[in-house]
């Protein structure tokens, strides 16, 4: 009489495909935990303004994510994926723009309030508008002109001015990086 293998196998068989289905979920879970919600959430909020302002023609857009985390404020941009997550420094560039684009900045993690965007005033006399919040403590948008002559360095340097979280009746914190604007 012949031993019958034929269920071990098929046991055998139906173990693999389970345990590749479970590895190929965890697969999927990280990649959802990849996923930066904050950049989501901003994302929406821009496309949704952007739809529903004056704009004359589909707009480029910056966003830039701000969280503050280990003690300082970092920033990602939706342009460049692939630095990720950067400290915010008076030297910091957070976003290489075009004229015509509108750019974006978002309170993500640790931030509890955006409460500022100013533009020095040598930089805010080469923009035709001032920043404008149009989410109350989340994000502020500015669109930087298509008939102007930025300066020949290109920078446009700002203020973000923030609260982080678990410090709010403190005064606002001020940070001052810049913009590239492409010529």
């Amino acid at each position: 009489m012949k031993p019958n293998f034929f269920p071990k196998q098929l046991l055998l068989f139906f173990s693999f495909v389970v345990l590749s289905l479970a590895c190929q979920e965890d697969v999927a879970n990280e990649e959802l935990d990849l996923i930066d919600k904050d950049m989501v959430q901003a994302t929406e909020l821009a496309d949704s303004y952007l739809a529903s302002s004056q704009a004359r023609r589909k707009s480029d857009k910056s966003i830039t994510i701000l969280k503050y985390m280990d003690g300082k404020l970092w920033f990602a941009t939706n342009t460049d994926k692939k630095r990720g997550y950067q400290e915010v420094t008076e030297e910091t560039v957070t976003a290489y723009v075009n004229p015509g684009e509108h750019v974006f900045w978002f309170s993500g993690g640790g931030v509890s309030d955006l409460e500022g965007i100013e533009f020095d005033a040598a930089s805010q006399y080469q923009l035709v508008n001032s920043p404008e919040e149009i989410n109350p403590d989340k994000m502020w948008v500015i669109m930087i002109p298509e008939d102007r002559e930025i300066d020949a360095d290109g920078f446009l340097k700002y203020d973000i001015i923030y609260q982080i979280q678990g410090n709010e009746g403190e005064p606002p914190i001020r940070l001052d990086p810049k913009l590239k604007v492409s010529q």
